[in-house]
């Protein structure tokens, strides 16, 4: 779907995961970055299904990463963070 690596895709995810836990409670300093990312994706041909794909890849391997300190805490966290991105862009892509 996208014209750069996997690697660099996953740079991009994680710096943006990054920018959202530094700013979880001025999310609204975000709202237009995230629209033009979501307006991107929809070029590359990205459904509402494949954020829930990435989703799940990400907590699993944040789990694998983190295996000790992983907690149900910390998991319902990443989910949450996530899926305010994930919905974010879902609803910017149908604008």
């Amino acid at each position: 779907m996208f014209d750069s690596s996997s690697p660099s895709q996953s740079v991009k995810l994680v710096d943006m995961l990054s920018l959202i836990v530094a700013r979880l409670e001025r999310l609204d300093e975000l709202t237009e970055e995230i629209n033009q990312l979501a307006k991107r994706h929809v070029e590359y041909g990205v459904k509402d299904k494949h954020y829930e794909y990435v989703g799940a890849a990400l907590i699993w391997t944040l789990h694998q990463a983190l295996r000790n300190e992983w907690s149900a805490e910390l998991e319902a966290a990443w989910i949450k963070c996530y899926t305010i991105l994930a919905d974010t862009m879902i609803t910017a892509a149908k604008e």
